[in-house]
């Protein structure tokens, strides 16, 4: 336990946001680069920034930095574990029209996270509403009413060339170990393992952070 806390405190602490506004006119140009290999049809990425003119680093170094990400529709989706036990309120903030969105979602903690079926059921109202297109862009497919695929990106920060105390790094090496043996994220979400892709990003530490 002693382990599991303080390791997560420690990447808790590591965590960095970006202004979401400059990422969008760049992520628009990456979903209509055909040079770029098509990721899937709807990108959908789990967010942890309660403000929504915030993006995790993580998720923006996994966007661009890694394999660049092409996407028809990008969902960046906040889910905050409700008080009362059965509510269930989600909030739609179009940040490009039919092509970029983010979802929070207020869900009853009888209710559990289930990530898969809640973006179902919010983007066939969105569809019924005019607001997203679901159906496959391989015109193949879109002629017989077949609907695009869904990839839902779990990032994991890893360690890899950052400084630290002693303590910390000892600290982190042994929550990575633990964290083999726990529930893993796409669990605790739900999520169809065939639909998700795990990718891993460097753990980067703030620059006023104590070593």
């Amino acid at each position: 336990m002693y382990v599991w806390y303080n390791g997560r405190r420690i990447k808790w602490r590591c965590i960095t946001y970006e202004r979401i506004a400059p990422i969008i006119p760049v992520l628009e140009k990456v979903s209509t680069d055909t040079s770029i290999p098509k990721f899937a049809t709807h990108l959908v990425y789990v967010t942890r920034a309660k403000y929504k003119g915030e993006i995790e680093s993580k998720i923006v170094y996994s966007l661009f930095s890694k394999q660049p990400k092409r996407a028809d529709t990008y969902w960046f989706v906040y889910l905050q574990r409700s008080d009362e036990p059965y509510e269930f309120i989600y909030h739609i903030t179009p940040l490009s029209e039919q092509k970029i969105f983010r979802i929070d979602i207020h869900a009853g903690f009888k209710l559990g996270f289930h990530m898969g079926s809640y973006i179902g059921e919010i983007a066939k109202k969105m569809e019924s509403e005019g607001k997203v297109d679901l159906l496959s862009r391989y015109p193949s497919l879109r002629e017989s009413g077949i609907k695009g695929d869904y990839r839902f990106m779990v990032v994991e920060r890893i360690m890899h060339s950052i400084k630290m105390s002693f303590y910390k790094n000892i600290i982190l090496s042994l929550y990575s170990i633990v964290k083999k043996f726990t529930t893993s994220d796409s669990q605790i979400l739900d999520l169809d393992p065939s639909s998700v892709t795990v990718e891993s990003v460097p753990l980067r530490r703030h620059h006023n952070e104590a070593l």
